[in-house]
Order: C-alpha cells, then structure tokens, then sequence
C-alpha cells in the first residue's frame, strides 16, 4: 500500500527487499513499511529455507500442569468486586476462615490454553488493524482517536471482543522526496515532544523523562470505552514495536534523545541494541525504556478488560539493513538474546505493577503479561524449562509460518515459528497461544491491493481456534472494497459465537492427535488434492470427565501464499470437496464406549451461525451409536457418517453432539 507519509500508520516492521536498500542509500528514502509487513513487499519462499514441516506435532497429547500463580485465581470477593483477565488451568485456591492459602498447589480446571473472566473461560478473536485507536495520525482506513468509537461499535455489534492498542514506536517515518522526516505523528509517542529546536531531518527532540499526558490520556479512553460496552471488549496493550519505523527518527534515537534538562542521551543507533539487554546503548537507556512500562501501567492499572504485550515482532528475520540518510541501522539480534530482552521486560511490568498497585490493595493481581517470539528458538526459551519459562502466560506469533530469510547468522536461518505453526508444536504447553497479526485480508488502501482473501483468512482463524487457540486478530482494514472490511468482521463473529455455542470449546475438549486422531479418519494433514491444493484440517474432542459429549472437524483447501511471513491461498473450486476419509474412502468415526443418540451436524463455516448466534447447518443427521469398547476410525467398531456426504467449495465445519 502506498500512501501519503503524513497518513501513514507505523503498523509494521520495515521490510526492505534485497537490492532496494541500496536504491534506498543511493536515492530518496521511501517511507517506512506502513500498515503491515505483509503489504506487497514480502519476499517470496524461493528466497527462504523451507523448515516448517520440521517439526512433531504434539495435538492432541495431554497439557502439561499449569505453574501460574495460584494468586491469579483468587476469589472474586478478595477482588473487592473487580473482575481481571486470567488463564484457566488452576482451581481457585482453598483459603482458611482467617483467609491465609490452604493450598498453592496448582490443578487442572479446564484448559490453560484459554483466558477466564469473572470466572468464565473466554476465548478472544478481534481485528488486528486497530492497533491505534488513540493515535491522532491514524489514516481514516483505520482506527484513530477521532473515530475509535464508530470502529469499535462495529466490531462489537459483528460479535468481537478485542482490540490491540500499541503504545511505544521505536522509529519514525521518512519522506518520500527528500530526507526530511515527516512531523505529522511526533504526538503519538509515549515521550512530550517539543518542536522548538529541529534537527537536519526536520524533527525536533523528545523528552524522554516527561511523561506524553495527552497521549496516555487518549490510551485510557479507548481502553475505558472498550471496557464500558456490555459484554465488554478486551484490549491486548503491545508497549513495543522495535522495528517499526526508522530507529534515527523516533524518540529514541541520538538526534532526538534529550532530558526536560536539555541533556542529551545516548540513543539508539541500531534496533538491534533495544532487544539486548546487556548493550551499551540499552543500558544507557533502560530507564526511559522502563519509563513507558510504568506511565502505561499507572494509565490502565485498574482496568480489567487489558492484557499487556511486551513487543511487536521483537525478533528480526530480515537481513541486516543500513537505514537512508543516516537513519541508523536494523540488524539482527539472535533469538535467545531478544528473548531474555522480552523476559525482563515482562518482570519488570510484573514487578512495577505488584509494587505499585497490588501490594497496596489497588490490584488483587497482576495484569496478564504476554511475549512474542517469531522463531522455535525463541519459543522454547518460552515453554516447559526453558530459560523465559515464567516470563508470559500467553504465547503470540504471526502469520501461519514464519520462514526466516537466508542470512549469515547461523542463529537465524531456518528457525522460524508462525501462529499455526506455535499451536501444533507447542499444544502441550500449559500456555494461551495467540495469533494476533495475520496477511491483511481484503481490501486495496492506497491503490495498491495487498491482500489475501476473505476466504483464506478464515480459514487460518478457524483452523488455529479449532487448535484451542485462545486468541486472534484478523487483519482487515476499513477502505476498498469496503465489503471485504465488513464481510471479513462478519465471518470473525461468525467463528467466536459457533465455537461459544453450540461448540463450546473451552468446557471440557481437548485438541484431537493430527497423525492418528482416535475418533475420526480424515486424510493426513496437508494432503495434496487433485487440483493442487493442500488438505488441513483441525479437530476437537470430548475431554475424559466430559459430561457432555461433542466433536468438531474443521477442514479447508489451500495452498501456501509462498512467503517469508506466510499465509493461505484459498482454493475455492465449486462443489469440488468432499471430506473423504484416508484413502479416498468416506469419514468413519468413533464415538466413545457408552452408547447414545448424536446429531451429525454440517456446516459452511462462513455462515455457521446467523447474527444472533443460531446455528445455520445446511445439513443434518441423525446417527445412533451402539457404544464400543475397542474402535478404529475407518476400521473395526467405526460408523460411517450417514449417507454420501456433500460437496463443498472450500472449507467445512461437521459437529457431532447429542
């Protein structure tokens, strides 16, 4: 999307493509990435190492206990009546009559894979593009601070519940003819501005010890109206985004860097320094860096609906790049180094908060904290007993795979994660997974069309929630053609009320093995079709103490997009799918020892359900099942599914209860 610099939202990292830097160097600098890095610039897969099969799914396998700290489940009348966002998989502890724990023993309740509210598990599925709700420069194709209100009474009325709020931007964007900065968003920094005094680039400097009050201000409100819709949406606060934007014309550059005094600080002169916590220049600067966790926390510490993100895409897998006129650089950090970054980011909002407002009665518990690693070597710095293991309690990615580009630095290459990727190899883990950024889905901004399909994207939001994903963010801007932006927030409140009911899939399922599932016989996943496409699928299960028996089969066609940070190709062929079994052969399922009556119901995903949370199938069956002990999907004790099953276009849902 190309447009104007004074209405470019920083949405994204800079993504230079091999050959452009140099063009960039050598002639006028283009402007920062805008929107999304996934915006028509993503270098293709033949440039990458194709990794991300490498891996054991572990769907399916039983979670691992959950370590969280029993004080996150706390009664609701020790929460003086507040409610907070917390993840499931510890009961509430037992206190004594003089109210002392009884037992700090975590217990499995129902999945840490998902977050509770007021007691109830939740799941969250949003639009990612609104990422500046209270930003003054937010271009009108998305969420500014003069039009939240109208943004997020859409979202609402389509049946969403969250938004993505990001607060510190770590560079700036440059002009398209000269290198001059453009000045029109130096008041959507954390940091006071004053434009008295300007630099060679046209900018002036930022106090980095002077709080932005208008700026934290407008964060309360959206934050606040978010919290005041019934029921009410929740806002993911994302404190960083470090290779947004040009490093030497953000607040935190040397040219820019100063004291209310008039000092002026050392800075950043590479992205690379602001995700490694042992640098010179981090050092240097880590109480103005620590300045934005406690002024965004002192904004929205009594706000129950929020959950922090320590940084955007934090972990770079571009080549290293020099940045025009004097910018600064963007090189690579490794994994391990971003993520002990990301973890004493995350105890530093853990520990302010406890000090500041639990510890004084304000706060019951801390806020939820989660981080986000781009690469499998980040991750499991992330999970089980890895070194950043207690660091977050919700795990994001982006994009379905992440394929990192072919570069010097052996701690890179050929590593990369993904959202759809995290949640089959990390499924096990007592962690919420989200997918919180995907390939913009719909729409041309700027004349230039750099989206996927409404059809892929939910195709990756189906598959992922089918997965227990506990959150996603679509990624649909509000311009042409403005029926992609409305259809894409319908099909995404389509999703959350089906899997709310009739699915219910936070109570009492489990993700069900994707090599040899124990109740179905699909094709294994990513089986090639007769017309090119690819077969995946995701599947639900009943838990053992379920009391009420369900299953759920998502499966759609597709193809990989064929890019480093990669999405689907929907392969929409009229009436050309039926799920066939393993083989070729029709679905034969296994429903369990205990005989009973189910109901086989069918669906087209993207009408699942109508606006008011009914149920749509287009076709239903009755199935009795006898009960059998010993059963193998597509083999002895199975039940084919009644009658020939019909055809598709794309994607299907089929759910079996009573």
């Amino acid at each position: 999307m190309n447009v104007p610099p004074s209405k470019i939202l920083l949405r994204n990292s800079l993504r230079l493509l091999p050959g452009l830097a140099l063009l960039l160097v050598l002639g006028s600098p283009a402007p920062a990435a805008p929107g999304h890095s996934g915006d028509g610039k993503d270098p293709v897969r033949s440039a990458v190492q194709d990794t991300d099969d490498a891996f054991t799914a572990t769907l399916g396998q039983d979670v691992a206990p959950s370590a969280e700290d029993p004080s996150l489940f706390d009664s609701l009348a020790a929460r003086a009546g507040r409610r907070g966002i917390q993840p499931l998989g510890l009961a509430a502890p037992e206190r004594s009559a003089g109210g002392s724990l009884k037992s700090v023993t975590p217990v499995s309740a129902t999945s840490s894979h998902f977050f509770s509210y007021g007691g109830v598990p939740t799941l969250l599925i949003g639009v990612s593009a609104d990422n500046a709700c209270h930003f003054n420069s937010s271009p009108s194709s998305q969420c500014g601070f003069s039009t939240y209100t109208s943004f997020l009474n859409d979202a609402h009325a389509q049946g969403l519940n969250k938004i993505r709020l990001w607060v510190s931007i770590v560079g700036g964007n440059g002009n398209s003819t000269s290198c001059l900065a453009d000045t029109s968003a130096v008041g959507d920094h954390p940091f006071t501005y004053d434009g008295s005094i300007l630099g060679p680039d046209g900018l002036g400097r930022w106090k980095l010890d002077v709080r932005n009050a208008n700026y934290f201000s407008r964060l309360s409100s959206v934050v606040s109206y978010a919290n005041s819709l019934n029921p009410p949406m929740f806002v993911e606060v994302t404190l960083f985004s470090p290779l947004t934007g040009y490093v030497g014309l953000g607040p935190y550059s040397h040219a820019h860097a100063f004291l209310n005094s008039g000092t002026q600080l050392t800075g950043f002169s590479n992205t690379a320094n602001f995700t490694n916590a042992a640098s010179a220049e981090y050092l240097a600067m880590k109480p103005y860096v620590f300045n934005v966790i406690h002024w965004t926390v002192d904004a929205l510490a009594t706000y129950p609906n929020v959950y922090y993100e320590v940084a955007n895409e934090p972990e770079s897998i571009q080549p290293s790049a020099t940045n025009p006129c004097g910018w600064g650089a963007s090189n690579q950090t490794d994994p391990a180094t971003v993520s002990a970054w990301q973890a004493a980011i995350a105890a530093e909002v853990k520990s302010y908060e406890t000090t500041t407002y639990v510890n004084t009665g304000v706060l019951a518990a801390n806020h939820l904290v989660a981080v986000e690693p781009s690469t499998t070597t980040g991750a499991d710095t992330f999970v089980g007993s890895g070194a950043n293991a207690t660091a977050g309690s919700v795990i994001n990615s982006h994009y379905t795979v992440i394929r990192p580009k072919t570069t010097t630095n052996p701690n890179i290459s050929g590593i990369g994660l993904g959202a759809v990727k995290m949640i089959r190899q990390y499924n096990v883990q007592p962690k919420i997974f989200g997918f919180n950024e995907t390939k913009i889905t719909g729409g041309a901004c700027g004349g230039t069309n750099t989206a996927g399909t409404v059809d892929a994207g939910r195709a990756e939001a189906w598959e992922f929630m089918v997965n227990q994903g506990g959150t996603y963010d679509q990624f649909g801007y509000k311009c042409s053609p403005t029926t992609d932006y409305t259809e894409t927030r319908r099909q995404m409140g389509v999703l959350l009320r089906f899997l709310n009911n009739p699915v219910n899939m936070v109570t009492r399922t489990r993700t069900s093995d994707p090599v040899s599932p124990n109740w179905i016989n699909p094709q294994p996943y990513k089986t090639a079709q007769s017309n090119g496409a690819l077969r995946y699928w995701a599947a639900l299960q009943p838990a053992p103490n379920a009391g009420v028996r369900r299953w759920l089969f998502y499966v759609h066609n597709s193809t990989d997009r064929n890019l480093v940070q990669d999405g689907y190709n929907a392969i929409v062929t009229s009436g050309g799918y039926s799920a066939t079994g393993q083989g070729g052969g029709q679905l034969s399922v296994c429903l369990g020892p205990t005989a009973a009556t189910y109901k086989v119901q069918y669906f087209v995903p993207k009408n699942a359900v109508n606006a008011s949370g009914t149920p749509t199938p287009f076709r239903t069956d009755t199935i009795v099942w006898p009960g059998a002990a010993t059963c193998t999907p597509g083999g002895a004790g199975s039940m084919l599914l009644p009658g020939a099953i019909a055809t598709y276009d794309y994607d299907l849902a089929i759910f079996i209860a009573p």
